[in-house]
């Protein structure tokens, strides 16, 4: 399993927070420019420039948050294209819990650093609020309760916590996420204040998977925090038992909130997984891999609320993308000779249909191996050991192998991939129309199999495609798949009628693609290949086979290709 490097991940978290005080340090020193030449010319002091700063400050404030708002916004999409954000969530939030839930926050949180010694251990968080409440008051209403939240939830939750979450799961986001929400504010007051109320808002945006929930949330407890300090609501406060009362109330309610919202983000909506399954997921997708035959039988696109891989209907195919090996394609007879000795197999060996071991599992990961047994000796008499590993990231969605021959002979095998895509409901006509993106320059050639599932050797066949895209009908599967020799296909994509990309496949160093479906089935498959099946008449031994690989003692092969989903 391949992470990327801990700096990289560090400079991931700390160049957007440095976009967004970088742009506030230049507007600040804009404006002091401003003043400076103003203050020149009306021939006063230094002392002046430092006055007018702190008198426009939330008119500065102002302007570096609205100024930001845009590239935090290309930041948060970017991400979002790349498969973050998205959380089980509908997006639909209840607007009244929320309110109440930040206005609980507010009252509770502040009534908690009231009650402590913070405020006289640490008085200049007092000294921070006169400023940020001072100057004008409809451009520091404006400010604190509109531009901030809207910034900073671009910020910390949208940028800072999806990112954290991708690499350390909810739970550690969540906290981390809010310890930087906290430190960044600059006081200790703040600090408590903000880690607290950055706790709710991360966890509303996971709850409801829409950003609006905790932008709303943070709107309402900044308004309302103005409205204790700036108004009789504050004085109504004063009296002690009224307080008491009112800290004691926000946090049992607070806390009830907080238990309903939990129990709407119980795993609501997942199907049950059948047994001898392992599951993965993040913010883009949730995906499902069988120990039998290590095969990747679900891929969920939580964006676009779609199913992607095939779900195995038998009433066109049974299967989702099973791992070829150690055949790819039908053996000449459904059988092989090797040092003079016939031994039988089915079309694709036999892999796809055995139980594989858990090797190891992990968030974002899962092994899968196979080794030769008494079982396997019998038909195919290689000591090897498969490994199988699928990791996921992002929008994408990786598939590794490993063979290794720890036997006393040369080992030969074929080894594939046979992805079958899912076509959404609004394919009922089955695979028509739909596009196959190959982008290649050059016009690629095919081959055809004959009636006996061999690999036709008489001719090849051009592809027509127009801007890099072949356009599916309804007789291009009429004589099973099409295959692509000598590494034409490096990537291929699946597209809408309309032109939409819906899937990738990415496939370097792959010799072969096929690609096939069942007569008009809803589904396409793009199958990356090391071998295929036999040319047609093939009757020599196993190391003559066309595209066969080999394996001396210990020695292993790797290869790997890569799902995008769209």
């Amino acid at each position: 399993m391949e992470k990327e490097p801990v700096y990289v991940r560090i400079w991931k978290l700390v160049y957007p927070l440095g976009i967004k005080y970088l742009v506030e340090a230049v507007v600040t020193l804009a404006a002091a420019g401003i003043f400076t030449a103003v203050s020149l010319s009306a021939l006063e002091g230094a002392g002046r420039v430092d006055g007018l700063i702190v008198k426009y400050s939330n008119g500065i404030l102002l302007a570096g948050n609205v100024l930001v708002l845009p590239v935090l916004w290309k930041l948060f999409r970017r991400d979002e294209k790349q498969g973050l954000h998205k959380r089980d969530g509908s997006g639909k939030f209840s607007f009244f819990w929320v309110v109440l839930l930040a206005v609980c926050g507010c009252v509770g949180f502040n009534g908690l650093i009231a009650l402590s010694p913070l405020p006289v251990w640490f008085p200049q968080g007092q000294e921070v609020l006169n400023t940020l409440y001072g100057g004008n008051k409809w451009i520091a209403l404006f400010n604190v309760v509109a531009a901030a939240p809207l910034a900073e939830e671009l910020l910390f939750r949208g940028i800072v916590y999806s990112r954290l979450r991708e690499w350390t799961g909810p739970f550690y986001g969540i906290l981390c996420s809010a310890f930087i929400f906290g430190l960044l504010h600059g006081n200790v007051l703040q600090f408590v204040y903000a880690f607290l109320l950055g706790l709710i808002f991360a966890y509303l945006y996971e709850v409801y998977g829409s950003l609006k929930a905790p932008a709303a949330a943070h709107c309402v407890a900044n308004l309302f925090s103005v409205l204790l300090t700036e108004t009789a609501l504050g004085r109504v406060l004063e009296k002690p038992a009224v307080y008491y009362l009112a800290v004691a109330a926000a946090w049992v309610t607070g806390a009830l909130i907080l238990v309903r919202m939990h129990g709407r983000n119980g795993k609501k909506g997942e199907e049950p997984m059948a047994k001898g399954r392992r599951r993965m997921e993040n913010d883009r997708l949730l995906i499902e891999v069988d120990d039998l035959g290590a095969e990747l039988t679900r891929i969920y696109d939580k964006y676009n609320k779609r199913e992607v891989i095939w779900e195995g209907d038998p009433a066109y195919w049974k299967r989702h993308a099973p791992v070829l090996f150690p055949f790819v394609g039908k053996v000449n007879g459904d059988v092989y000779h090797y040092q003079g000795k016939e031994y039988p197999s089915g079309q694709h060996g036999f892999a796809r249909d055995l139980p594989f071991d858990l090797k190891d599992q992990g968030p974002d990961f899962v092994s899968h191996t196979l080794e030769a047994n008494d079982d396997t000796m019998m038909v195919y008499p290689f000591l090897f050991r498969l490994k199988v590993t699928h990791t996921l990231k992002g929008n994408r969605l990786k598939v590794a192998w490993k063979v290794t021959n720890y036997g006393n002979s040369t080992m030969y095998f074929c080894i594939g991939g046979h992805p079958a895509f899912r076509l959404p409901s609004d394919a009922d006509g089955g695979y028509a129309c739909w596009k196959i993106r190959l982008g290649e320059e050059k016009r690629p050639v095919y081959r055809l199999l004959n009636g006996e599932g061999l690999c036709d050797m008489s001719r090849t066949y051009p592809l027509e495609l127009t801007d890099g895209v072949y356009t599916v009908d309804e007789h291009t599967f009429d004589r099973d798949a099409l295959i692509f020799e000598g590494q034409q296909i490096q990537r291929a994509g699946i597209e809408f009628p309309d032109g939409t990309p819906y899937v990738n496949l990415s496939c370097e160093g792959f010799p072969y693609m096929g690609i096939w479906s069942a007569k008009g089935a809803p589904f396409i498959c793009l199958e990356p290949w090391f071998g295929r099946c036999d040319d047609a008449g093939f009757t020599g031994e196993l190391s003559e086979k066309t595209g066969i690989l080999s394996l001396g003692l210990e020695e292993s092969f790797r290869a790997e290709y890569t799902i995008e989903i769209c």
